[in-house]
């Protein structure tokens, strides 16, 4: 558990497997094979822990160059300490051959290092260990409920095959087996009770589900939005994992609208900045978890389609190549806010009643429809509801009360909470 973020992760599996050959009388086993599509923290934990990075093509759908694996591995059999590999991989994808690369690993006398990055496309369903690796590392963010983003916080707890355990970094302060990777000898201790809480109430049933349904929400965008735009990686049945490539690349040379203008005109519709230009520059990489509804991905599916239809004028001579709004507006564009009406919730026992007589908590979510420019969302409270001013109620110092609504100009569609006080 001590590892801090899944970079800090991939450092301490690859100096287990590094103090592990080591042990075994195998030091001059050092060489590390990762594949052109990997996390770019892939080569840099390899050379922190003193291994020589040798890549590994990739071919014209993504996946691992198989070929190129097996020539390198068997180039390198003598000094072969392991390889790093996604799965499911970087661009999307589970590619079939992962069985193959790890037992050509083993034959080599290398170990498998599984970058854990998108175990919440596996979690449930499958297991690291049957698929052939020897460390994995696991991102508590994405996968199991932790915040991501803004520099923290951050955990990447790795788990290992009984033969590495004893080359397991140690305490701080009283192990001395591999050192550690953290001052803490439990890394960020005080944030895993949110993953633990998270496990317990999903249960492994509902663990699973929300594998399903990450997996299907991604091939839901990409159904969607064919036609518009093209996934860019996708496996020989016509699916992808847990998350699809959108090309945008074509764009450029017919309206000459970038990756930039688009992911700006998706911010205007309240969502966060995706992730742009990787590993394909030009194309966004667009990945759902098993938390979006149906009525979230069709507002995305829609702001995309929207923003095609916008090329297109630009395209058709109907707005001006260079003067729009799309290429040269700041954000938001300049447009009128369209206000939208979002119905709050009660929601009980979430606070003690003790504490907080008579008082609900009440969630609303994103507005139901937002088109391309920000909204101005008026949140409604229910019958007997009134707001109570000084009351320490999360309300943003820029919402208006009016009546039984409050209003928040500055909501980016994110969920809302705030404590009514009801009376009568």
């Amino acid at each position: 558990m001590q590892p801090n973020s899944g970079a800090q992760g991939e450092y301490a599996g690859l100096l287990t497997i590094r103090n592990y050959h080591i042990a075994n009388g195998d030091g001059h086993r050092d060489v590390c094979l990762i594949p052109t599509s990997a996390h770019g923290t892939n080569p840099a934990s390899a050379q922190m822990v003193g291994m020589k990075v040798v890549v590994v093509k990739v071919r014209e759908n993504g996946d691992i160059d198989l070929d190129d694996f097996r020539a390198k591995a068997e180039q390198h059999a003598a000094n072969l300490s392991c390889c790093m590999i996604t799965y499911p991989s970087t661009h999307g994808v589970f590619e079939e051959t992962v069985k193959e690369i790890c037992d050509l690993v083993h034959e080599h006398g290398g170990q498998v290092y599984l970058d854990g990055a998108n175990m919440n496309a596996m979690v449930g369903l499958s297991r690291p260990g049957d698929i052939g690796s020897d460390v994995s590392h696991l991102n508590l963010h994405k996968t199991f409920c932790i915040p991501h983003g803004g520099g923290g916080p951050g955990m990447g707890p790795i788990g290992v095959k009984a033969h590495l355990a004893p080359y397991l970094p140690g305490h701080p302060e009283t192990d001395g087996r591999s050192g550690a990777v953290s001052a803490a000898a439990f890394g960020s201790a005080s944030i895993l009770p949110i993953s633990w809480s998270y496990c317990l109430m999903m249960g492994g049933e509902g663990l699973t589900q929300a594998t399903k349904v990450a997996i299907l929400n991604a091939n839901y965008i990409a159904t969607r939005l064919k036609g518009a735009y093209d996934v860019l990686y996708k496996s020989a049945a016509g699916r992808v994992a847990h998350e699809c490539i959108i090309d945008t690349r074509p764009l450029v040379d017919s309206s000459g609208v970038t990756v930039d203008d688009v992911a700006k005109r998706l911010i205007d519709c309240g969502f966060h900045a995706p992730t742009m230009s990787w590993p394909v520059a030009g194309t966004l990489m667009i990945e759902p978890t098993e938390s979006e509804t149906k009525a979230e991905l069709d507002r995305f599916c829609e702001a995309m389609l929207a923003i095609r239809e916008e090329a297109r004028a630009i395209e058709d001579g109907r707005m001006d190549k260079v003067n729009n709004p799309l290429k040269n507006a700041p954000a938001h564009g300049g447009r009128p806010r369209r206000r939208m009406g979002s119905s709050l919730q009660p929601r009980t026992g979430l606070l003690p009643a003790r504490r907080l007589p008579r008082r609900q908590i009440l969630v609303t979510g994103q507005p139901r429809r937002q088109r391309l420019w920000r909204p101005q969302l008026d949140l409604h409270l229910p019958a007997g509801g009134k707001l109570r001013r000084g009351s320490g109620i999360a309300v943003k110092p820029d919402a208006v009360a009016k009546g039984r609504t409050i209003r928040a100009p500055s909501i980016m569609g994110g969920a809302f909470l705030i404590l009514i006080e009801m009376r009568g």
